[in-house]
């Protein structure tokens, strides 16, 4: 079942108390896409009632679909941590300005890590926002080691193979500790199997789990990252690009961002002209 909702709908001016006390909303639970663009009754409240805890209503999401919804940054975090792990399509597109009410004394959520691990497995992921950065693709642990090898990204040579040598060795020791982990865990759990049965069985287990995602990505899990101002972190543009080519294998990335043009020395125009930049990675 699908729902799509625009703003040029005119329903209910509003859900009063509790959505599900209205009992209009049972059938949430059978719907597999939703779509919502500019809703006007659409407030955080009900928002994080549909969708936004364990509990959700519409706990068979397939397709999610939130565009320019004007919703601010700590709504959106719950939203995708908490979201119906069913989900493998979501578009989400935040307009160019976030709204940041109540942020006054402390930063809103920074987004781009979260969502960075809510779309791990999904199909497709379209988001758009004020700012993104390589957080939208590197762990804490990934960026800790290109701080390590580089005093920064670049445009260098020597640099983006450094980068890359990094990022290979940092995620070669994050699988391996990750076998490590599964095996100790087999260990515990076995019974009087031998060591060596236990050993092979777990190694097949985890090539096959290894197996299984690749089949399953195979070229056809996308990501479309769209920038309205550039980085939310003091980086270029490449920076991201060199993200999305380190991409997990297999997924496509695409990248676009709308910016102020450069002057001649390299700096910011003042020109309020702006121009569109777009690359997709060759993974």
């Amino acid at each position: 079942m699908d729902c799509n909702y625009y703003s040029d709908f005119h329903g209910y001016p509003g859900f009063p108390g509790k959505p599900e006390s209205l009992g209009l909303l049972d059938g949430l639970g059978k719907l597999e896409r939703i779509s919502l663009e500019s809703p006007p009754e659409l407030d955080k409240t009900i928002l994080v009632q549909l969708l936004g805890h364990q509990d959700s209503l519409a706990s068979n999401l397939k397709h999610l679909e939130l565009r320019f919804c004007n919703l601010d940054p700590d709504i959106i975090s719950k939203l995708i941590q908490q979201a119906s792990p069913s989900l493998t399509h979501v578009t989400l597109l935040l307009g160019g300005r976030t709204n940041t009410m109540g942020y006054q004394e402390e930063k809103p959520p920074h987004l781009c890590p979260l969502i960075r691990e809510f779309s791990k497995n999904l199909v497709r992921l379209e988001f758009s926002a004020p700012s993104v950065c390589t957080e939208i693709v590197y762990d804490d642990d990934e960026l800790r080691e290109i701080r390590r090898n580089c005093n920064r990204l670049s445009t260098d040579q020597s640099d983006n193979y450094a980068i890359h040598e990094a990022i290979l060795a940092c995620r070669k020791r994050k699988k391996t500790q990750y076998r490590k982990e599964c095996m100790q865990e087999a260990f515990r759990e076995a019974g009087n199997d031998s060591k060596a049965h236990i050993e092979t069985r777990t190694e097949l287990l985890l090539d096959r789990e290894e197996e299984q995602r690749k089949r399953l990505i195979r070229n056809s899990w996308k990501r479309k990252i769209i920038s309205w101002q550039g980085s939310c972190r003091a980086e270029r543009w490449v920076e991201l690009q060199q993200g999305a080519n380190l991409a997990e294998a297999g997924i496509e990335w695409t990248l676009a961002s709308k910016i102020p043009p450069l002057s001649p020395n390299g700096n910011i125009s003042l020109s309020n002209e702006s121009h569109c930049r777009c690359f997709r990675s060759n993974r």
